[in-house]
């Protein structure tokens, strides 16, 4: 199990451990007032790269004009994701965006094209 799906509530003696299944009882430590941080579990690629080296989903979904839920499900599996494809319609701005910062994207890394 890899430290991103491992979930740590702090509650006395309460691990839980997170593989690809939502647990209630991350539900009930949200309803008892409790913190969860919950780190990110979806790295599909290429969408995953993408986004961090464009400082992650904040930015780059300000930039787009879409929700983070949406950028999350980019990196998702799916059904409910896309597997790590960034739909093609977002590629000019992505783009853009490389090229207003100066990070390196080509259209090989949104494809997912290793070369």
């Amino acid at each position: 199990m890899s430290k991103a799906q491992l979930v740590v509530v702090k509650r006395v003696n309460f691990v839980c451990a997170v593989d690809r299944v939502r647990i209630s009882t991350l539900s009930q430590s949200h309803l008892l007032g409790e913190k969860v941080m919950i780190p990110t579990v979806h790295k599909c690629e290429p969408a995953y790269s993408v986004l961090e080296r464009l400082g992650g989903k904040g930015p780059v979904s300000a930039h787009l004009g879409l929700d983070r839920s949406t950028l999350s499900r980019w990196c998702s599996e799916r059904p409910g994701g896309t597997g790590g494809m960034i739909p093609q319609q977002h590629w000019p701005k992505l783009l853009s965006m490389a090229r207003r910062y100066d990070i390196r994207i080509k259209l090989a890394d949104l494809a997912g094209m290793r070369g």
